[in-house]
């Protein structure tokens, strides 16, 4: 006579493990056009210095001219954790509020903080998870 294990014992035997996928805490949003690079750079700046580091920044650029979208867009990628969107279209009429949904619609994280370019964040301003 064989011996078989239940089928419950079985399955849990062969089960695949449970892929738990790392969500990010906060994303940070800033909708920008045609501002200052030494602003945004700042800004960046100041939240590489944080103290934790479960954050992402999502830049949307909605219609700067080619000289700042160009400046800006080398600026945000050389920060890790940033991404650079550009979307704007000739003859479409984009502003600061289309931006900021299309932000939210690539953000990661489990909360979001709309930002401006304009704020120098404490190295204590990301919370711990």
């Amino acid at each position: 006579m064989c011996n078989f294990n239940s089928s419950e014992q079985t399955r849990e035997k062969y089960r695949k493990p449970k892929i738990q996928i790392l969500k990010l805490k906060l994303s940070i949003l800033f909708a920008y056009r045609n501002r200052e690079k030494q602003r945004i750079l700042n800004s960046l700046q100041s939240l590489q210095n944080q103290n934790e580091n479960d954050f992402e920044v999502v830049f949307v650029d909605y219609g700067s001219n080619d000289a700042f979208a160009s400046r800006i867009q080398k600026v945000v990628e050389g920060f890790s954790f940033a991404s650079y969107h550009y979307i704007a279209h000739p003859g479409l009429l984009w502003n600061k509020s289309k931006a900021l949904n299309y932000a939210a619609s690539k953000a990661k994280g489990e909360f979001i903080f709309v930002a401006d370019v304009d704020i120098c964040f404490d190295s204590n301003a990301v919370p711990p998870c």
